[in-house]
């Protein structure tokens, strides 16, 4: 997965990948793309052993904002 991505993607991709890590001690927690999704939009405040605050949820505004989108498992 993270070769097909450029840098800043994979700046993303491994912010998600710590916050999965601290949050529940895997590297990507099933659905960790649409929970992080939908701490943006203020509907999770807390995340496993994670509190969602405002730095997180600016930084991953940010990193997408970027990475002009997203990243999420897509399994075909």
């Amino acid at each position: 997965m993270l070769n097909d991505l450029n840098k800043i993607q994979r700046v993303l991709a491994e912010y998600m990948s710590d916050l999965s890590d601290e949050a529940y001690a895997t590297d990507w927690m099933a659905e960790l793309e649409f929970d992080l999704w939908e701490a943006l939009e203020g509907k999770i405040k807390v995340y496993g052993r994670l509190e969602i605050c405002e730095e997180i949820l600016r930084k991953l505004r940010r990193l997408s904002d970027e990475a002009n989108g997203w990243i999420y498992f897509h399994n075909i």
